[in-house]
């Protein structure tokens, strides 16, 4: 109730805030959105650590929002357990609601722990693991997803594939990383500057990232999409790829994985 409430009140603000006629669109004709999910507190869950930078890692992505020569809106902000595991899940998939949240905008963010192919939720509203294998983003909307998360895009290409459903670029890790109160503001810099939305995703990685972990391993920034849309800008920064076809055995061939290896920072 008390997240439905907050919905409600953020959807009259922008009712009242927004341009009747924004000064740019995405490709669809609507207005360009953020939407950003962190999660803090996991109280051992699965033996999880708390984290303490989440929150701020992804809300330093308004930077793009500030950009008084763009356009670009704050969709939707949920943290702890306001995050859940459906606003990741596709619509088409029992209790999945991404079609009005991750799925509702052009630019989504997470920032928590991540197992495997999958975010790690507080809470279980509808389960605590958001599974890449549940996601059929840019079905509706989504362009760009950024994964602040440990090993998120950790596999094959069939295994990540499942997922591009119109999205162009999956921004996230292969390896473990560490999250970082700066990962969104330099990303944001980044993109401002601007770069394009691959690269920008490598340059936050390489600001924010330690040459190695602890262990000793290394740090490997991923982007994984389409190839046509390879070179993609932000909306507003410079051009961006049409939408790419869904992944298909037939498609496959068409999706790839970029690798960045943060050593030597």
């Amino acid at each position: 109730m008390r997240r439905l409430g907050a919905m409600l009140a953020t959807v009259l603000v922008f009712a009242l805030a927004v341009s009747p006629t924004p000064a740019f669109a995405d490709a669809d004709g609507s207005s360009v959105q953020i939407m950003t999910e962190w999660v803090n507190y996991y109280y051992n869950y699965q033996g999880l650590y708390d984290l303490n930078t989440t929150d701020e890692c992804v809300k330093e992505l308004d930077d793009i929002i500030a950009d008084p020569n763009t356009n670009w809106l704050k969709g939707y902000n949920w943290g702890n357990s306001d995050a859940w595991e459906r606003d990741w899940k596709s619509s088409t998939l029992t209790g999945g609601n991404d079609y009005r949240l991750a799925d509702d905008v052009d630019l989504a963010a997470f920032a928590g722990h991540g197992y495997g192919r999958n975010f790690v939720m507080n809470n279980a509203n509808y389960d605590h693991f958001a599974a890449i294998s549940d996601m059929r983003l840019g079905d509706r909307d989504l362009e760009w997803l950024l994964a602040y998360t440990c090993n998120f895009l950790n596999g094959t290409v069939s295994e990540l594939g499942g997922m591009m459903r119109g999205l162009h670029l999956a921004n996230g890790y292969a390896t473990q990383m560490i999250v970082t109160s700066n990962g969104g503001a330099r990303f944001a810099a980044w993109a401002k500057a601007p770069y394009g939305v691959r690269v920008a995703w490598y340059r936050q990685a390489y600001d924010s990232q330690p040459n190695t972990l602890s262990s000793g391993g290394r740090i490997i920034a991923r982007t994984f999409g389409h190839r046509n849309n390879v070179n993609d800008y932000l909306w507003g920064y410079g051009s961006a790829g049409s939408d790419p076809p869904v992944y298909s055995s037939t498609t496959a061939g068409d999706y790839l994985r970029w690798d960045y290896d943060v050593y030597g920072h």
